[in-house]
């Protein structure tokens, strides 16, 4: 940082008839003109990149790819996120190919009329196979949803798992009428499963919504995924979770966005040979046949 000094003088002690004047200022300096100038074309420079970053996002990708089912499915996932690399990555040549438009998701937040309280999570592990590939699990959810906004439907988040429809059901804590489903949409760009109802969800009760699902157990380490060890050359698989952040719908029908923040009753169903673990205290611990 520069500074800058003068020297002051009484002229009646002065000995010489010269006027005494400031030190010369070194340095670069802007008027206040164009200043002003400079800074608005800064202003106009980042107005003009949020402008072009927006109409950019917003087209849709045009993308090509062999006529080989997962290929193609990798393609649309990642034309789905934005990678407008992913033609160049795709494409084959000398090969058949498939052209197809993807029009980019926006909104992904579920809507705000339902939030959750509390769930009731039954989970049974099958590791009973010597295939890592052929390993399932299947559950039970039960969930708490406080009706803040009177709604029609239920959004809840799910991906990579079959969901009993006929299973589906939906009841008031307390007073209140118990809608039914009528019918239900699976949005797979947004991992929602929609559940339209015969009549509304009335704000200001709370309602209980059940379900069976079922899923393989993953191998990508996300969700509900299986590992293993060696114990006398011999593999023994495991399960374990990992849920953030917004992996917990590979495991369980939910909603599953970090501020929708719930308690937890969880029932792990395994046979007596293996062991559970889990980061909070066990409440029961029984056994049936």
């Amino acid at each position: 940082m520069s500074s800058q000094s003068y020297e002051l003088k009484d002229a009646s002690d002065s000995q010489s008839d010269s006027p005494v004047l400031p030190r010369a200022r070194r340095g670069c300096f802007i008027g206040p003109v164009l200043g002003f100038l400079l800074t608005l074309l800064a202003v106009a420079c980042a107005i003009g990149v949020g402008v072009l970053v927006y109409f950019a996002s917003s087209r849709n990708i045009q993308c090509q790819c062999r006529t080989n089912e997962s290929v193609e499915a990798a393609c649309m996932n990642l034309a789905s996120s934005g990678d407008k690399n992913v033609c160049a990555l795709c494409l084959h040549k000398n090969e058949e190919v498939v052209t197809f438009d993807v029009a980019l998701v926006k909104d992904t937040r579920l809507p705000t009329a339902l939030y959750p309280l509390h769930y009731n999570l039954e989970i049974q592990t099958n590791l009973l196979g010597m295939d890592r590939n052929n390993l399932t699990f299947k559950g039970y959810v039960e969930i708490w949803l406080r009706c803040d906004v009177t709604t029609d439907n239920v959004t809840l988040h799910v991906e990579g798992l079959n969901v009993n429809i006929t299973s589906v059901k939906i009841k008031a804590e307390r007073e209140g009428s118990n809608p039914v489903v009528d019918y239900y949409e699976e949005d797979k760009e947004r991992m929602f499963y929609i559940f339209y109802l015969n009549e509304s969800m009335q704000a200001g009760l709370t309602y209980i919504i059940s379900m069976n699902f079922s899923a393989p157990i993953r191998k990508d380490l996300v969700g509900f995924y299986s590992s293993f060890y060696k114990r006398n050359d011999r593999n023994v698989y495991l399960a374990a979770t990992q849920f953030q952040v917004a992996d917990a719908r590979k495991a369980f029908p939910c909603l599953d966005e970090p501020g929708l923040k719930a308690t937890f009753n969880i029932t792990l169903v395994r046979p007596l040979h293996l062991a559970s673990l889990s980061n909070m205290p066990m409440l029961d611990n029984s056994t049936f046949l």
